[in-house]
């Protein structure tokens, strides 16, 4: 699997955390303890989240 497979898996991941009816707003360090990123990958996964904010998939708010 590439790299950017990799990548787009991860973001899928993410995308289909956050539009589950239960899914509560968490901060990037709660999403990352959530999801169990370890801390060799912490600056990909906030490069991840940055793609989906500018992609629109992902909204900022004060709760995270």
């Amino acid at each position: 699997m590439s790299n950017n497979e990799i990548r787009e898996k991860r973001k899928k991941v993410i995308c289909d955390l956050v539009k589950d009816d239960f899914y509560v707003p968490m901060k990037e360090k709660e999403l990352a303890m959530f999801l169990q990123v370890s801390k060799e990958d912490r600056e990909e996964f906030r490069e991840i989240l940055q793609e989906l904010l500018a992609e629109g998939k992902l909204t900022l708010t004060v709760k995270g």
